[in-house]
């Protein structure tokens, strides 16, 4: 497991408990990471919005 993701399920589950008022036990985290070029966002690739410009987000 990536060192970081840990924290993130972590960060996840507790944040959650605490906005929805319920046991941190009654969370599952499913972590499923895909390539970017399997990913669409307004209608284009993100792998393709990344290309071509990775820093600056688009409005």
């Amino acid at each position: 497991m990536p060192h970081g993701l840990f924290d993130k399920i972590k960060d996840l589950t507790t944040s959650a408990s605490t906005i929805m008022n319920i046991s941190e036990q009654a969370f599952f985290v499913f972590v499923r990471e895909n390539e970017l070029d399997n990913i669409g966002v307004a209608g284009r690739i993100l792998a393709d919005k990344a290309v071509n410009n990775p820093l600056k987000s688009e409005e």
